[in-house]
């Protein structure tokens, strides 16, 4: 997945799932702003629920299914490419 921008900013409703695609790289994150989410990855066994306030950070690549468990904000922000990324010594 390629952000357009920093970050995406999404309303899901109630009972609403929104799929990002399996090539999604490692960093993205999800922050809730309003309400509450469950979280599932391909082939991870944990599955995370988070509430207003809270960030979950994808550590790899794969399809990430947000499923609104009310009515939820959500900002989804990819982590730039190791390889655009300096530092200096």
């Amino acid at each position: 997945m390629r952000l357009d921008s920093s970050a995406l900013s999404l309303h899901l409703k109630r009972r609403q799932i929104v799929s990002l695609p399996d090539t999604c790289g490692a960093g993205v994150s999800v922050s809730v702003t309003r309400g509450s989410v469950w979280i599932t990855q391909d082939h991870d066994q944990n599955d995370i629920v988070l509430e207003r306030g809270q960030t979950h950070a994808s550590p790899r690549r794969g399809q990430l299914l947000i499923y609104g468990l009310e009515e939820a904000d959500v900002e989804i922000v990819e982590a730039p490419a190791a390889s655009t990324l300096r530092l200096d010594a």
